[in-house]
């Protein structure tokens, strides 16, 4: 089975993880999640 790579999955590649934590933290975006996160939700 090969693997693609989305046009999404090739822009989430351009924005460092760092950012994207920061921005998630500054408006507690993870408040309430206890399992899956906002970037594992994008990977």
């Amino acid at each position: 089975m090969a693997n693609y790579s989305t046009v999404f999955n090739q822009l989430l590649a351009l924005i460092p993880r760092y950012h994207f934590e920061r921005f998630v933290n500054s408006f507690n975006g993870d408040r309430y999640v206890k399992t899956l996160k906002f970037w594992n939700q994008l990977g």
